[in-house]
């Protein structure tokens, strides 16, 4: 819903979104195995850097991706940005190829959603877009 004026009218206003692709943040070890504290270094300033220019929605974009996060390590990482507040009021798409019948993005969506997030998981890039704005409050 688009914010109201001071007559009551509906004000339309610009939103910036940033959209990161995995290669900003994601980091291997030289065995080519997921690096949790890298990551999650290199993800807590990339949302420094949207904080400070005031962009509240993103898309992450893991299509790819090529390192599998272990299922410990995807809560690991939810549970790093939730405690840092770095995805309170934002609103989160999550882009993505699934690799195997693990469904990590689904795993970390369920996550934050359970504590108030607005976190989307999203298979189809325009999808994530339309949840992002909804035509309706364009």
């Amino acid at each position: 819903m688009l914010p109201l004026l001071d007559n009551g009218e509906r004000k339309l206003m610009s939103q910036d979104i940033k959209i990161v692709s995995a290669r900003e943040f994601v980091r291997t070890n030289a065995k080519g195995e997921f690096d949790l504290e890298e990551t999650k270094n290199l993800l807590l300033t990339v949302f420094s850097k949207m904080k400070d220019a005031k962009i509240y929605d993103v898309v992450l974009d893991f299509r790819e991706a090529s390192s599998k996060m272990l299922g410990v390590e995807v809560l690991q990482l939810f549970t790093h940005l939730h405690h840092l507040g770095s995805l309170s009021n934002r609103k989160i798409a999550i882009v993505y190829r699934p690799k195997d019948e693990f469904d990590r993005a689904k795993i970390f969506e369920a996550c934050a959603q359970n504590r108030g997030y607005q976190v989307g998981a999203f298979q189809d890039f325009e999808e994530a877009i339309t949840w992002l704005y909804p035509p309706n409050e364009l």
